[in-house]
């Protein structure tokens, strides 16, 4: 698992309580603090000396040609070691310790080489409960399940929140470096993913995360 934050002291201490709690054996957990400014990097190297299965990696500087995320991950790479990659987000919590496994598992089952799980989002505010459900109608317009998880179909679609792999498929897909300089990463893999005939997958993940 790997995960990337840039000043998320208010996030990033849920994220990996709630992931430290996961079923899945062998769990290994990269976390990148990207160039944080506030207590990010503090917390997660708090929690890398409190659990042999967590490894800390601060990000200094930011190189050239790379946007923030896209670098943080390809640098937490560097620190990955298992058979199967999971990309996510500081602002996560992973509710149900069964997601990693059930994830796993779907994706062995259906022979998807890259699955992206979309999250329930919170909606703490009058605005995001307005906009947020509005939001998540258009892009199912845009994208529909149907036609992203159809191998035929050019359209693709994929959520950074939780993106899992193969390593096989990522070392295909060039890894972050194609889409070092874009703001949608997750899109744009996706886009590769169905270019390169890699099978995506995206399903709903209820109350998992």
């Amino acid at each position: 698992m790997l995960i990337a934050g840039k000043d998320e002291e208010c996030n990033i201490g849920g994220c990996l309580e709630s992931l430290l709690r996961q079923d899945y054996p062998h769990l290994r957990v990269v976390v990148i603090n990207d160039r944080s400014t506030d207590r990010t990097g503090e917390i997660i190297d708090a929690a890398a000396a409190g659990d042999t299965r967590v490894t800390a990696v601060h990000v200094r500087e930011l190189r050239d040609g790379w946007f923030g995320k896209n670098h943080a991950m390809h640098e937490g790479m560097r620190h990955a070691d298992g058979e199967w990659l999971c990309f996510s987000d500081a602002d996560c919590t992973y509710e149900s310790p069964a997601l990693l496994r059930s994830a796993v598992r779907f994706a062995m089952r259906e022979r998807a080489e890259f699955l992206s799980v979309l999250p329930r989002l919170e909606a703490a505010t009058f605005w995001e409960r307005v906009v947020q459900p509005v939001a998540g109608g258009i892009m199912v317009y845009w994208f529909p399940p149907q036609l992203v998880n159809d191998p035929r179909s050019p359209v693709a679609y994929a959520n950074g929140a939780f993106m899992l792999m193969s390593r096989q498929t990522y070392d295909r897909l060039g890894g972050h470096e194609p889409v070092r300089a874009t703001l949608n990463e997750d899109m744009h893999l996706a886009r590769r993913a169905k270019a390169l005939g890699v099978r995506l997958r995206v399903i709903r993940g209820c109350d998992l995360y």
